[in-house]
């Protein structure tokens, strides 16, 4: 019988952490799970739709002592993980203790399993890369609905691998919708649990999928618009400056001022 008393914000997912660590849980991110001393709460986090969102928990995180992993796309229409503001997020994730690893669209994958296995490889090492500490899991979006995949040979460990759900209780929170159980009464049950969940569904304000959507939205079109505005000054300041900067670039370049290539 599912908790009714487990809310989807903040405070709800801090009460799971609260009653795990009073219980004696260990509780750490995927790359450690295997060799995990019992009772254990590994912590996994696919971040489908706002690395705000997710930072804001992984702080969370951080304050209670726990570490966890976040799952960071390369190919999210809501977010560029390349882009400045969100490689300080991958670096906190870390400098915060917790773990980054890749979550893989295979819907964007050529059906070449070579291509495939390349272009797994290269989002695998980019990703690495941008959070300054290697890659060492991975797992896919939405596995129910996209390809198939075998990247198990390419990371050291893949999310869904049987090492993992041999050894424990696997959980997700399943779009604020439980199946069968929650991880509160995994928890409470004493058993080792492996608890999936989406940092969207409680680190934003609004108690349905569609309010929390929405702020997401709200908050992703702030930020682009930000930027836009400040793309407008940046602009401004280019056009005033060109009458030394184009000379300055010509020169440096070994470009002729009136065209015709090198000098």
């Amino acid at each position: 019988m599912n908790d009714v008393s487990l809310t989807f914000d903040s405070e709800g997912y801090t009460h799971v952490l609260r009653t795990a660590l009073a219980r004696g849980y260990w509780t750490g991110p995927l790359c450690e799970a295997r060799a995990a001393p019992g009772p254990a709460l590994v912590l996994r986090h696919d971040v489908d739709f706002s690395l705000e969102r997710a930072v804001a928990m992984a702080e969370l995180e951080a304050a209670l002592g726990v570490r966890s992993t976040y799952l960071v796309m390369t190919t999210s229409p809501f977010y560029n993980p390349f882009a400045p503001r969100s490689r300080e997020i991958l670096k906190r994730f870390i400098e915060l203790g917790h773990e980054v690893g890749l979550h893989w669209d295979s819907s964007s994958y050529p059906a070449d399993s070579e291509r495939a296995v390349a272009q797994f490889r290269t989002e695998r090492d980019l990703m690495g890369a941008a959070a300054g500490a290697p890659v060492r899991t991975a797992s896919q979006h939405i596995p129910t609905h996209t390809p198939l995949f075998d990247v198990s040979a390419h990371v050291e460990l893949e999310a869904y691998s049987r090492a993992l759900v041999d050894r424990y209780r696997y959980v997700s929170d399943s779009s604020m919708l439980w199946r069968e159980t929650t991880p509160l009464e995994l928890i409470q049950s004493g058993i080792d649990v492996y608890f999936l969940s989406h940092p969207i569904w409680w680190m934003s304000p609004g108690k349905s999928q569609n309010e929390k959507l929405q702020f997401a939205s709200e908050e992703l079109q702030e930020c682009i618009a930000g930027e836009m505005e400040g793309q407008k000054d940046y602009l401004k300041v280019l056009i005033a400056g060109r009458a030394k900067a184009d000379p300055a670039f010509l020169k440096r370049m070994g470009w002729s001022p009136q065209g015709g290539g090198a000098q």
